[in-house]
């Protein structure tokens, strides 16, 4: 699963990096992208927890500082912050470059993205036409 991983991040930052001509900041954008990617998907987990089962997963809201900009700069940095440990420090990227460069598609990031965006758009759109299914409709 974490080989996945590598290769869809590897895809991002090569299709970033081809846009931004090999630039530094390749890796800071394709580690924000693959950040916004994991906030989406877990917004969709939580979402379908909460509509679905009844479970509130939300775990953001503990981090509640009481300025919302600080609340939500902590809540990106929790995504960020091991992304960045997991893909970037110890300049492990060159030795995910090295490993998956060559036998990677460079549209798997892309379409992880769009993947991930649609099934959540899907997944709202739904909430929004069958609100009895889901049990958001006051029954009074």
């Amino acid at each position: 699963m974490l080989k996945m991983y590598y290769k869809i991040w590897v895809s991002l930052f090569l299709k970033i990096s081809e846009a931004q001509n090999k630039n530094r900041s390749s890796i800071i954008l394709s580690l924000i992208v693959i950040s916004t990617i994991n906030i989406l998907n877990c917004f969709l987990i939580c979402f379908v927890s909460i509509t679905l089962f009844g479970i509130d997963l939300i775990f953001l809201q503990k981090f509640y500082l009481g300025n919302r900009y600080l609340t939500i700069l902590v809540s990106f940095l929790l995504f960020f912050l091991p992304n960045y440990f997991l893909l970037v420090f110890n300049n492990k990227h060159e030795f995910l470059l090295d490993l998956y460069q060559s036998k990677n598609s460079k549209n798997l990031g892309i379409n992880y993205f769009l993947f991930s965006a649609i099934i959540l758009i899907i997944y709202i759109f739904l909430l929004i036409v069958f609100p009895n299914f889901f049990g958001l409709v006051n029954k009074n």
